[in-house]
């Protein structure tokens, strides 16, 4: 049997746990937007306007950076299944020059792929718990600033 652990199949697993720590990056950054944009029950009177302003410019460089790195995590969730057909591709490239080792490198073509399979599996999984959630704060950052937008026209006309 072959090396389960072959460079290619190392790049896949080092690429999963830049996206593990992307996602925990992205699921902080929706905890900080949510306390961002989200009034909290504490508040009795209606904050000045440059305190508003400031909450929304402090929550539009959140929601910047979340995007940011939402981007990044859903975007290395889609290279997984192609490292595993460059794996594979690598694989059965080295099995044309080689007959006599052709088990070790179709083995090792069956697993990059594999690893590419698995790793978009649990990637897209993940994509689908934390994109709602990043889909609401877009959202709630939407209100704030309509909100402050409303409480700034009406300040105005009186």
């Amino acid at each position: 049997m072959g090396n389960l652990f072959n460079w290619y199949n190392c790049i896949i697993i080092i690429v999963f746990f830049i996206d593990a720590a992307l996602f925990m990056r992205v699921m902080k950054l929706t905890e900080k937007a949510h306390e961002a944009t989200h009034l909290t029950s504490h508040i009795t009177n209606v904050p000045e306007n440059d305190k508003r302003k400031e909450k929304e410019e402090s929550a539009s460089g959140i929601i910047g950076k979340l995007n940011q790195w939402y981007s990044f995590f859903s975007n290395t969730v889609t290279i997984f299944p192609l490292l595993g057909m460059l794996g594979t591709v690598i694989s059965l490239y080295s099995l044309a020059g080689d007959l006599a080792d052709s088990s070790t490198s179709f083995f090792a073509a069956l697993s990059s792929t594999i690893w590419g399979i698995v790793f978009a599996i649990i990637g897209k999984g993940a994509d689908a718990f934390i994109a709602p959630k990043v889909e609401a704060e877009n959202k709630a950052y939407d209100l704030l600033v309509e909100r402050n937008s409303n409480e700034r026209k009406s300040e105005a006309a009186e």
